[in-house]
């Protein structure tokens, strides 16, 4: 339970607090100083985003949805929560070129990566990621859950990795979570049999620390890495809310 206190602010740092305000990453003054307090205490806020896109799901980017294309909403979602560093990781295709062009407009770096599978697509943005506390999500996705909320409480917690969850009724399709109080007990990607309706929302966030924990014959983040945080107690989940999309779904 957080605890109230009393503090005295000049009223010229007050109006500058209360200008961060925008009821989408802070909704009250409070919000906005532990934020402060955190980025002061524990380090730099996140600020780098990889957005991992298979092959085939390229032609997602261009689609349209509430007006507008995918990139450009997850961007502009990104933005909102101070993330201005855009990285795509995704395989060279004949669509890649438009695929360059068009996010350039957009302020994105496309990187493309030699060998497949989602271990490999971080290690082929990794001399862009050393040093920091990072976003990973899939291409296919879109959601407007409270991010910088969940990059506090990664900050707070210093675990290598905190996977966004929320909960479905048929969760065999996705990364299904046994939880152990705030800690991921047990990682499965994917199922034959569903182990519980928690289950991997798209979205994690990694510290420094990852890079320890990958190597050149590490193919799977879903398969290899969670599993193996999840032993040493080094995955942490996070529950969101609202509006989310699964493209392919």
């Amino acid at each position: 339970m957080k605890e109230k206190i009393t503090i005295s602010i000049d009223p010229d740092l007050i109006e500058k607090l209360d200008k961060k305000i925008d009821d989408i990453a802070f909704r009250s003054r409070s919000q906005v100083i532990e934020t402060l307090l955190l980025k002061s205490l524990f380090g730099q806020r996140t600020s780098t985003a990889v957005i991992m896109l298979k092959a085939k799901h390229q032609y997602l980017v261009f689609k349209k949805f509430d007006k507008k294309n995918l990139l450009e909403k997850q961007v502009e979602w990104l933005k909102k929560h101070d993330i201005n560093e855009i990285l795509i990781v995704t395989e060279k295709t004949k669509f890649l070129d438009e695929l360059k062009n068009y996010s350039q407009n957009q302020s994105v770096r496309v990187l493309v990566q030699k060998s497949g599978g989602t271990a490999q697509a971080l290690l082929t943005a990794k001399s862009f990621l050393e040093n920091k506390t990072f976003l990973v999500m899939y291409g296919d996705l879109f959601s407007d859950f409270n991010l910088s909320k969940m990059i506090d409480y990664h900050m707070k917690n210093k675990l290598i990795c905190t996977l966004a969850l929320m909960t479905k009724k048929e969760s065999s399709e996705y990364g299904n979570i046994l939880m152990e109080g705030n800690l991921i007990g047990e990682f499965t990607e994917k199922p034959i049999k569903e182990k519980s309706p928690i289950v991997n929302a798209g979205f994690y966030l990694l510290n420094n620390e990852v890079w320890d924990e990958l190597n050149k014959s590490t193919k799977s983040v879903e398969k290899e890495l969670f599993p193996q945080l999840s032993k040493k107690r080094q995955l942490g989940g996070f529950f969101i809310s609202g509006y989310y999309i699964h493209l392919l779904k």
